[in-house]
């Protein structure tokens, strides 16, 4: 398995088993309408099973963390978010997510 998919899925399972938003996993599970074992299997860096983009998306506006999209991003080299010289990395995981707060 390549690094970029070994990064992304050490970092969705950060993501998931960070309890984002107060929810736990079987219940995110529910919410996404898969099975536990499933999610399990996208966040096990071992499998070679990834998330499908709608599930991502759906985790990320459930969780509010977009962290597992960053690195997604990424792991696509840029197709999504090309990346410039010299620009500020913004993906830290030990940070939490790079959102803005409200004002």
């Amino acid at each position: 398995m390549g690094r970029w998919l070994e990064n992304f899925k050490l970092i969705f399972r950060k993501a998931l088993l960070g309890r984002p938003a107060g929810i736990l996993p079987h219940t995110m599970a529910e919410m996404l309408g898969v099975d536990l074992a499933v999610l399990y299997a996208w966040a096990d860096p071992e499998r070679p099973e990834m998330i499908p983009l709608d599930k991502l998306i759906k985790f990320t506006r459930i969780s509010g963390d977009i962290r597992p999209v960053v690195a997604a991003c990424r792991m696509m080299d840029g197709l999504f978010i090309p990346l410039k010289a010299g620009a500020p990395d913004i993906f830290q995981p030990d940070r939490g997510s790079p959102v803005p707060p409200k004002k």
